[in-house]
């Protein structure tokens, strides 16, 4: 018997599923007015419906802000271009597969732009470019415009293009080359739908071009001093500091000069390491000479006493 209830009741398990022609479709409605979306779905038991935005984002509801709303119903009072985007509608009875539908809501408005330079100086010779910042929904027809009304054309001269920066948000930009001086002056970026129209003025003007640094020589290459020569030769002098070492080589005639012109005056004779600088060499000599003659005076005392005892 129990066994019965069981199956019976498995047979009235039923996976949800939405009721297309009871729930809404993709919607379009004008900025600041009210909207409800409806997802009706059906099951056994009877499912549960939560809305929730593809993006991620939070639902603004009145006051608050909820990431997801269990009803059948959502209802979004003064709808702005923020609420605009993809709704997920999803069915779930505890029986397996739940089941969703994708509802996108599109929020009409005219077109608003916000311009971040009007005032851009640039030099002649120079290329710039012009921006605007366009919002609208559905999306607008653009163009840039001269003072004098004249529509600039994308050419050698201008090159005019649109960057995407979401559903609803866009960037006018216009490129002019090498400008002229009578590139200068106001140009206007329009955009037009089907529910209004809007421009904005950006005045271009000439600025001096920027002064080139003035061309300094620079301190002067460091060159070896006229310094005399040992042997004829450049001589190696190392230098060392606490931070670096470095080789300062002084300069001189090439090994193969000539040595008959090569005088005294830039020769240093080597020197003798045991002779300090300076000292008297006049005096070392005399003593010399006077150690000298001592020598003899003792030997020819010595030989004669010899002679004189009859020693030989």
């Amino acid at each position: 018997m129990q066994l019965q209830k069981k199956a019976a009741n498995k047979r009235r398990e039923i996976p949800p599923h939405i009721e297309e022609e009871e729930t809404s479709s993709d919607t379009e409605v004008r900025e600041g007015s009210d909207v409800s979306l409806r997802c009706v779905a059906k099951g056994s038991p009877d499912p549960e419906t939560t809305w929730r935005r593809e993006d991620g984002q939070e639902i603004t509801i009145g006051r608050k802000k909820v990431t997801s709303i269990k009803s059948t119903d959502l209802n979004i009072t003064k709808v702005g271009r923020l609420q605009m985007g993809a709704y997920l509608c999803i069915a779930s009875n505890g029986v397996q597969p739940s089941v969703s539908k994708r509802i996108v809501l599109n929020v009409n408005f005219p077109p608003m732009i916000w311009i971040p330079n009007q005032l851009v100086g640039a030099p002649v010779g120079t290329d710039v470019t012009l921006a605007c910042n366009l919002e609208s929904f559905p999306q607008s027809v653009t163009y840039w415009n001269r003072e004098s009304g004249t529509m600039v054309l994308t050419n050698d001269k201008y090159n005019s293009v649109l960057l995407n920066k979401g559903l609803y948000k866009i960037a006018m930009q216009l490129t002019i080359r090498n400008l002229k001086p009578e590139d200068f002056g106001a140009y206007t970026c329009v955009a037009k739908n089907s529910l209004g129209e809007t421009e904005g003025t950006i005045r271009l003007y000439e600025i001096p071009p920027p002064s080139s640094p003035a061309t300094s020589q620079g301190p002067e290459p460091l060159r070896p001093k006229s310094e005399k020569l040992r042997n004829g030769h450049p001589q190696s002098v190392q230098t060392k500091t606490e931070e670096s070492s470095s080789t300062e080589v002084q300069y001189g005639p090439s090994p193969s000069f000539n040595a008959s012109s090569f005088s005294s005056e830039n020769y240093f004779p080597p020197t003798n390491s045991n002779t300090e600088p300076g000292a008297d060499t006049t005096s070392s000599t005399s003593e010399k000479l006077t150690s000298m003659s001592l020598y003899y005076v003792l030997y020819f005392v010595v030989c004669q006493w010899f002679s004189f005892h009859g020693l030989s």
